[in-house]
């Protein structure tokens, strides 16, 4: 957790610890030799298969209900951050974009993907996260109240780049087989060339920053 969390110095005593008491654990020692190498940190263990291949040209709607493509896009870098507020992954992981986002925002495009709520009030997938903190959303029955659901979002998280909104019939959302929460890289070429989830365990912002360093050279 500490070295998914950026903080490779407070997790190294853990895992040479780990790695002396099972000396033939491949995890650990593939951990001790990313925190050596932060920048180049290998992409999560869920890499999507979409890694490497065109991305889906699905059609979002801009917060007002305008259409547009993701193809529409291309010539640029773009990376593609899916999920909703409900999602506990999602915040987790919005810092660290965001402060990517202030680095080489001026080298790519940085887009938001509102999806349905990972967890809505008073369903049975309500997050018990979510309750300890106070976040309380149910799903949005328009486009116009799922636009209300993402600007909350940018607001609480200070998303400072553009969101757009899934339809309602969640076709983003499955093309990137992205519930409840993913961040993508998208080449100037419209190619997959990362993906990650935004949780404790799979999420590393060193590796999402050399994926973005890549496409912007």
């Amino acid at each position: 957790m500490l070295a998914t969390r950026g903080r490779p110095q407070e997790a190294r005593p853990f895992v040479e610890r780990a790695a002396r008491l099972r000396p033939q654990a491949e995890q650990a020692k593939e951990l001790l030799a990313s925190l050596d190498r932060p920048a180049t940190a290998s992409a999560p263990a869920d890499l999507s298969p979409l890694v490497g291949h065109p991305a889906p040209d699905v059609e979002l709607l801009r917060p007002g209900g305008t259409p547009f493509r993701l193809a529409s896009l291309r010539g640029r870098p773009l990376v593609l951050v899916l999920g909703s507020y409900t999602c506990p992954q999602l915040r987790h992981g919005a810092p660290a974009v965001n402060d990517l986002h202030e680095r080489y925002g001026g080298r790519a495009r940085f887009l938001l993907a509102y999806l349905r709520e990972a967890h809505p009030a008073g369903e049975a997938w309500e997050s018990t996260i979510n309750r300890r903190e106070g976040i309380q959303l149910p799903e949005a029955r328009t486009v116009a109240e799922r636009g209300e659901h993402a600007a909350l979002c940018r607001r609480e998280l200070k998303i400072t780049y553009e969101a757009a909104l899934d339809a309602l019939d969640g076709t983003a959302e499955a093309a990137f087989s992205a519930f409840p929460s993913r961040v993508f890289v998208i080449d100037a070429g419209g190619t997959v060339t990362f993906s990650s989830a935004l949780d404790v365990e799979s999420f590393r912002e060193q590796a999402l920053e050399a994926a973005i360093v890549a496409a912007t050279r």
